[in-house]
């Protein structure tokens, strides 16, 4: 790991592999790779527990994603404990996958092939309808598409964020997995818009939250649109 980039009062490197930061003027990237070996993952948790009632979390996404290769995964976690959270991620030859994690029990709750051209996620805790939110950003199209809703499977006051990639079966060349985090107001989030202004990518997705409440994931900086930093 890199040192002097990622804000240790924030963050807590954990796992198997490879990750560094690099910084430019532009802001910083968190590379993590995978060794290939099965079970094993390499992230970041969050040292601090947050309220994100009625609040989105949102990660920017790098220029590199793992190899298409089934085994591989990458993932943003929102987690009570080891044992509840809720999960976004890309997996295996080119899967979006959502999932949430009850007293251990792991359930996949939605699949889709893997949007092109996707530079953001986004979960949004709507507890005014007892719903999550999942939701990617098209750089191209500068639109951000809700993919599936749930009720709330778990409590939202108090969770810790992960970013982490691995391998849930062998891979011979996993990639790298990169996470962005310019430093900056990115493009993609200058002009926030109400979530029941964006499309609807799929039927599973009904209603539309009554707002989009941007929480930053640092209560101390409630004026960032760049809702997670590396501290560079």
């Amino acid at each position: 790991m890199a040192t002097g980039i990622l804000d240790t009062s924030l963050w807590t490197a954990w796992g198997t592999g490879t990750q560094d930061v690099s910084s430019s003027t532009a802001g910083s990237v968190l590379s993590q790779s995978p060794t290939g070996v099965s079970g094993q993952y390499i992230g970041v948790i969050s040292n601090a527990a947050y309220d994100f009632t009625d609040k989105t979390c949102v990660v920017t996404l790098g220029g590199q994603v793992l190899s298409a290769t089934v085994g591989n995964q990458a993932y943003l976690r929102c987690e009570i404990d080891a044992n509840n959270a809720i999960i976004m991620g890309r997996s295996d030859t080119g899967t979006l996958f959502i999932q949430h994690q009850i007293t251990s029990t792991v359930t996949t709750v939605h699949t889709e092939a893997y949007p092109s051209f996707v530079k953001g996620w986004k979960i949004v805790f709507d507890n005014a309808q007892d719903l999550v939110w999942f939701a990617t950003y098209d750089q191209n199209t500068k639109v951000w598409t809700a993919r599936f809703s749930e009720t709330l499977p778990i409590a939202t006051t108090a969770l810790k964020v992960t970013l982490a990639s691995g391998c849930y079966q062998a891979v011979g060349t996993p990639g790298t997995m990169a996470w962005e985090d310019t430093g900056v107001q990115p493009g993609i989030y200058r002009e926030p818009t109400p979530f029941n202004k964006y499309s609807n990518g799929v039927a599973t997705v009904t209603g539309a939250p009554k707002a989009d409440v941007y929480g930053s994931l640092v209560a101390s900086h409630p004026n960032l649109v760049s809702y997670w930093r590396l501290g560079e």
